[in-house]
């Protein structure tokens, strides 16, 4: 017998997938907890009888046999494949995933479309001579060196050891952006989610992968202008070393991070649909 065709309405090319964080929204939508196992049974049970006499010299008597047999079998599936687009489902019937980023604020479940552009800083050391150039450090420790009642007064070669120091120090991680049609996504993307390896999609796209790409992502930072500065808040009551730790941070995130005019997100899902043939 032919196998049945499978009638499949969409199937999906996923290029990156948070499954521990889609795990825990998982687990709060099902009572029961995220699903681990599915395993699927099937058996067959068949029997034969068979009854009459029987007569041997003086001896006579009656005889019954019963025969029976079984098959079956059993499948067992990792569901773990199917969860991102389960939970998806789940969210949307739920009313929990926006389409517009307009109507997003902190923490907001979005699932919008756009161009993909994902780029890898992780040998961002090898061109620290370069970086530090453009970085206003200057500014940065003019308040600070000028502030200093200590005999041994710290100089700008000291601050600029320390800020080099801490740039090595840090982990450089996926730059990935969705230009959608007139608002920018920024993220930094874990290179244990994402399916292909970084350095694939480098050598075979550089930074811009072409298509129209789905994002699933959760809104943690609003554009300039559409939040609250607390930053602000936070400097009038901190005076002391740690402030110039959040005076670099800053200039780190503005030189290396989120743009000021982009939404900085957590993925949960990158994917694409897969056209059907002409």
């Amino acid at each position: 017998m032919g196998q049945e065709e499978q009638n499949t309405e969409s199937l999906y090319d996923v290029l990156y997938v948070d499954n521990e964080r889609l795990l825990n929204y998982s687990a709060q939508l099902d009572p029961n907890g995220h699903l681990t196992s599915i395993k699927l049974t099937k058996s067959n049970q068949a029997s034969d009888e068979s009854a009459g006499q029987i007569s041997v010299h003086v001896a006579k008597g009656t005889f019954a046999s019963r025969n029976s047999h079984s098959d079956g079998f059993e499948h067992s599936f990792d569901p773990s494949k199917v969860i991102p687009f389960d939970v998806l489902n789940q969210l949307d019937e739920r009313g929990l995933i926006l389409r517009t980023l307009s109507e997003a604020s902190h923490g907001s479940l979005v699932l919008c479309s756009g161009g993909l552009r994902i780029k890898d800083l992780s040998s961002a050391q090898i061109v620290w001579p370069i970086i530090e150039k453009t970085l206003p450090l200057d500014n940065i420790f003019r308040d600070f060196l000028s502030n200093q009642t200590n005999p041994k007064k710290i100089t700008h070669a000291d601050m600029r050891t320390l800020v080099r120091g801490l740039f090595n120090s840090i982990e450089h991680p996926l730059h990935g952006e969705i230009l959608t049609e007139s608002k920018i996504l920024w993220a930094t993307l874990n290179s244990k989610y994402l399916i292909p390896s970084a350095i694939d999609l480098m050598l075979k796209y550089t930074t811009t992968i072409p298509g129209r790409w789905y994002i699933l992502c959760a809104v943690d930072c609003l554009p300039e202008g559409l939040h609250e500065n607390y930053e602000e808040d936070w400097d009038s009551v901190d005076e002391s070393f740690t402030s110039l730790i959040d005076r670099l941070a800053r200039t780190f995130s503005r030189s290396f991070g989120r743009p000021a005019e982009a939404y900085g997100v957590t993925p949960l899902i990158i994917f694409r649909e897969i056209p059907h043939r002409p």
